[in-house]
């Protein structure tokens, strides 16, 4: 249970954070309206992609796509992002300007599985290979996407590429896995950086509680969908950068001018496209 003085304490740095995005709507107005136009182009591409109807393939081809430089500037993304570049209340916009961690990549994938009608969130937690952890060591260290399918939850870790399903209120197990990793939902951190409340936080555990006991989707039926994803994405990847470069780049030039940049040097000389090309 939470004393007076946390509960106060976290409330408070929930309303801070609150206060931030607000300031950030009004000062990057114009990368925001720019990003929304883009995305609805990147969930119009995922749609060609994913399994029809299929939150999870959606979840899994964005991620994939992201990590490959596909949605970035000059069609590079490198796994990094100090903290004051971060743009509250719209961390996805770091996934354009070519860099992030799981905060930035997970909203970006959350922003887009929006965008096609799918019932996701994003939710803080603790990711670990230890099937058991005390609660001083459940501390998130990475945000997860929050996706019901089939009418079940489950969260995907876009870092490790995997998926979970819940086990009990707070833990998730790594699905069909032979050395799964473990999941441990941080409310403290979902409150304090996420916006949500903390009657909202103990709804979710209930919530994750009710749904530990449901069916989950057929192991066969997870390799095919992931088969076939991975099938159309380096099928159609040459295809897809090539349109994205055609048809947004207005759009990433209006994202990213004026945003915080961070020096990150030379990446890499290998580009989405020569990535592709490797994986066709």
């Amino acid at each position: 249970m939470e004393n007076k003085n946390e509960s106060e304490y976290l409330e408070f740095k929930r309303l801070e954070r609150n206060l931030m995005v607000s300031k950030n709507s009004i000062k990057w107005d114009d990368n925001i309206y720019a990003y929304d136009k883009y995305i609805n182009f990147v969930a119009y591409l995922i749609r060609v992609i994913a399994y029809p109807g299929n939150a999870l393939s959606a979840a899994y081809a964005t991620s994939i796509l992201i990590r490959d430089g596909i949605f970035s500037r000059d069609g590079k993304f490198r796994y990094t992002c100090p903290m004051d570049t971060h743009i509250e209340g719209f961390l996805g916009l770091n996934v354009v300007n070519g860099y992030g961690n799981s905060r930035n990549i997970s909203s970006f994938i959350n922003d887009v599985l929006n965008k096609m009608g799918y019932v996701s969130d994003t939710i803080y937690a603790r990711v670990s290979s230890e099937k058991n952890l005390n609660d001083d060591q459940k501390k998130a260290n990475q945000v997860l996407n929050l996706i019901e399918y089939n009418g079940t939850l489950y969260t995907f870790d876009a870092i490790n590429n995997v998926f979970y399903a819940f086990t009990d209120k707070d833990k998730m197990e790594q699905i069909y896995s032979d050395r799964p990793l473990y999941a441990y939902y941080d409310k403290r951190a979902d409150i304090v950086l996420n916006n949500v409340e903390a009657n909202a936080a103990e709804s979710l555990i209930s919530l994750f509680n009710s749904v530990k006991e449901n069916e989950i989707i057929d192991g066969n039926e997870f390799k095919s969908m992931i088969d076939y994803t991975n099938r159309q994405i380096y099928r159609r990847g040459l295809i897809i950068f090539d349109e994205t470069v055609r048809f947004s780049k207005q759009y990433i030039d209006e994202i990213v001018n004026g945003l915080p940049r961070y020096d990150i040097g030379e990446i890499s000389s290998v580009t989405a496209h020569d990535n592709l090309r490797k994986k066709k």
